[in-house]
């Protein structure tokens, strides 16, 4: 009885993965390209610590020839931008992508995206730590406030209203990267 009272606080705290579905008509070719993130919601430690000076991070999305992908993420801080780089594998459906390294493991997911915005969800479990789990959404154009509202629908269903954050926005980064 205490091991299945402990599985379901494991998947209310959590969520359960296999619950969350990626848009039915995600094509990897029209995800790629470079992407402004205007909100995000995330339980990452580092994320939160950063939540007073970070502004309007740039995402560059390699596709590979199969299927998997590359994501690049850009973070302007003081003057520079810095960088981070991840691989992911193509998982059981389009739209799903998996990373694994010593490190530990991120599950990706793109819940909704057309050819100008996306919503991206990742869950990160980095080895001896609890699972993070993130929401971003992706825009081309960053004017205007299109898909926030349902960028904060998602938020709600996923439990990270109380995590969400609105860079001020900045383009330097995603200048930077070119095309």
């Amino acid at each position: 009885m205490e091991a299945a009272l402990l599985t379901l606080a494991a998947f209310c705290i959590f969520g359960v993965q296999a619950d969350v579905e990626v848009d039915p008509n995600f094509d990897l070719n029209r995800f790629a390209g470079k992407w402004h993130v205007l909100a995000l919601a995330s339980t990452e430690p580092m994320l939160q610590s950063l939540k007073d000076i970070i502004t309007t991070p740039a995402v560059r999305i390699h596709p590979l020839p199969n299927g998997n992908m590359e994501i690049e993420t850009y973070y302007l801080l003081g003057e520079n931008c810095e960088g981070m780089k991840g691989s992911y594998m193509k998982a059981d459906k389009s739209g799903h992508f998996t990373s694994s390294d010593e490190k530990g493991k991120k599950d990706l997911r793109v819940l909704a995206s057309d050819a100008n915005f996306a919503i991206v969800y990742a869950v990160r479990e980095m080895n001896g730590m609890p699972p993070s789990r993130s929401l971003q959404l992706y825009r081309r154009d960053p004017k205007g406030d299109g898909n926030l509202e349902k960028f904060k629908a998602y938020c709600q269903k996923m439990g990270l209203m109380g995590e969400l954050l609105l860079p001020p926005f900045s383009d330097k980064c995603f200048k930077q990267i070119g095309a």
